[in-house]
């Protein structure tokens, strides 16, 4: 996986990307063990091929249930199948692609959360600073409210 390239960024700030959805991309030895186009783009190849829709959609649902760091939706995604192999070879992947979306799903989902792997996530989060005033019957309740929300009190 790597990060998209986002065009949209506000020049000269590094910091801030805009959230763009996960997209996931066949590799050529997919696309070769699945029998499809070589030159055909992912939005041709999901509707032209309900094993392509499969496989891609399992895949991105499973990007957007979360990742390594829990159940946050990944964003900024670029993900590429390299390669697909079957037992009964793509005739059997064709007749069952319910099964092939539960499993590219549940097969990324696993690899997500494989901590051998070092991945590189970050929960990206709002972060700003807050001066709040309330009278000293509400501190507890206040104080309760911020660190629920992940708040730091100084």
């Amino acid at each position: 996986m790597e990060p998209l390239n986002c065009p949209e960024a506000v020049a000269g700030d590094s910091e801030c990307l805009p959230l763009i959805e996960p997209r996931v991309a066949l590799g050529p030895q997919a696309r070769d063990f699945l029998g499809l186009d070589p030159d055909a783009c992912e939005d041709e190849l999901m509707l032209r091929s309900e094993t392509a829709r499969a496989l891609i959609s399992g895949c991105v649902g499973s990007l957007r249930r979360g990742g390594p760091l829990g159940p946050h939706p990944l964003s900024n995604v670029l993900l590429t199948v390299m390669d697909v192999d079957a037992e009964g070879g793509p005739a059997q992947l064709q007749s069952m692609p319910g099964s092939l979306r539960a499993a590219a799903a549940h097969v990324l989902g696993e690899a997500l959360r494989d901590k051998n792997h070092g991945s590189k996530c970050a929960v990206l989060e709002p972060a700003m600073a807050v001066e709040v005033s309330v009278p000293g019957e509400h501190v507890g309740t206040v104080l309760s409210d911020l660190t629920g929300r992940r708040g730091t009190v100084e």
